[in-house]
């Protein structure tokens, strides 16, 4: 049976994560990356249904194992460019 989310209720990126969405590290990409909406409470990020729930049917390609459109491109020099002089 495929994963509903319940309006209302609040996921930790682990409770995602076991019901086979996707690892716990895409998870924080896609956070970090702002293509899904998350609250950091301590050390942990919660997900509301809603949130979650839209992001999974707006194109994310989550359920096939896919990243949403775009890439994550944090700490990686753009095409061209190096990061440092040689």
């Amino acid at each position: 049976m495929a994963f509903q989310p319940e309006p209302g209720t609040f996921y930790t990126i682990e409770d995602l994560e076991a019901a086979g969405i996707a690892s716990r590290f895409t998870f924080r990409k896609w956070i970090k990356a702002g293509k899904l909406k998350a609250s950091l409470i301590g050390r942990k990020y919660l997900v509301s249904g809603e949130d979650i729930r839209d992001f999974l049917l707006n194109g994310s390609g989550a359920s096939q194992g896919g990243a949403p459109k775009g890439t994550y491109q944090a700490g990686k020099a753009k095409q061209g460019q190096s990061k440092g002089k040689k």
